[in-house]
């Protein structure tokens, strides 16, 4: 349960009360009952005052009632204290203020405590939601991009791929809104375990519109996380309908090699190129993000007017291509 301190009035009000009957006390009580007996119940009772209204947010409400009530235990104590029991006076006016500022102390940490809480608690709700919007981005960018197609496709010709590539997305939509994986990966028999050169071939398959020529042969035993082969699925479809709908490409080679300790997936095509640094959500969420995120590594190279090349690569990295070819970067 989570309740709020008393406010400065209920404080206010504890502190009065209490000080008025420390002020009252001497004219119901009888001489020697002020020390040490159950009728003398004011001195405790300002004690308790003073350490559950401590929690007051204001200091000098707070200050400013402890000294009345020391005041006002003096008054109580009257002039006529004897020798022996001034040291006991002393003794319960120096508990007010010791209890008082220890009392002080363990609300202020105890507030900064459940400051510092709250302040987490937001951060990690902050987290969640911009974890959730970029899931939600990732799995949607591809399907965003396919209806785009549709509504712009006016050929029933080279609107069949795309209502295959639809349904695909839209199976993948439902996954994600179930919060559940997909049919296709959950009825395989390992559903651990995605063989990559099938998947690869599926996903061509699904751009039969595209000139593209798919070299599988060296990675046809190549198996790879389940988790793995759905991010490089969304990935390699991203880069497809990037290469359908901006690369104006005569020839789209992809290439699986596997070699001991990895493997790679080229995609390359000799359309218009871009520039790598302004790369849209697309290649930087669904291509580098989710594959950096799931371990793999990915290297881009293109520039206007020379096409396109992107290698994703699994395992260590692999023996250099190309002599001028950047090391691929990979998540710690």
């Amino acid at each position: 349960m989570r309740r709020r301190p008393l406010g400065s009035v209920a404080s206010a009000a504890d502190f009065a009360l209490a000080g008025l009957l420390l002020v009252v006390a001497p004219l119901v009580l009888n001489d020697g009952e002020r020390f040490g007996t159950w009728v003398a119940y004011q001195p405790g009772y300002a004690l308790s005052i003073i350490i559950t209204a401590s929690g007051v947010r204001s200091l000098v409400l707070w200050a400013g009632s402890l000294g009345g009530l020391i005041v006002c235990y003096l008054v109580y104590l009257g002039g006529d204290v004897s020798e022996p029991l001034i040291s006991t006076a002393m003794g319960n006016i120096l508990t007010y203020v010791v209890y008082g500022l220890v009392c002080r102390m363990f609300f202020g940490y105890t507030r900064r405590i459940a400051a510092d809480a709250d302040a987490s608690r937001a951060r990690a709700a902050e987290l969640a939601r911009r974890e959730e919007e970029r899931r939600a981005q990732v799995v949607m960018h591809n399907g965003v991009a396919v209806m785009r197609l549709l509504t712009e496709s006016g050929k029933d010709t080279s609107r069949a791929p795309l209502i295959d590539l639809a349904e695909a997305e839209l199976q993948r939509m439902r996954s994600y809104l179930r919060g559940r994986p997909s049919d296709e990966a959950a009825g395989t028999p390992d559903a651990g375990i995605a063989a990559l050169a099938p998947l690869v071939e599926r996903v061509c398959d699904r751009f039969a519109d595209l000139p593209i020529d798919a070299l599988l042969d060296l990675g046809a035993d190549l198996k790879v996380p389940a988790a793995h082969a759905d991010a490089l699925e969304r990935a390699l479809e991203s880069l497809l309908i990037n290469v359908r709908v901006h690369a104006r490409a005569c020839s789209v080679v992809v290439h699986l090699d596997q070699y001991p300790a990895g493997w790679t997936l080229t995609i390359r095509d000799d359309g218009v190129g871009f520039d790598p640094a302004d790369s849209g959500v697309g290649l930087r969420e669904v291509v580098i993000g989710e594959l950096l995120r799931h371990g793999m590594r990915v290297e881009i190279e293109s520039a206007p007017g020379d096409g396109t090349t992107v290698t994703i690569a699994g395992g260590p990295a692999p023996p250099p291509l190309l002599p001028h070819r950047e090391t691929f970067v990979e998540v710690e």
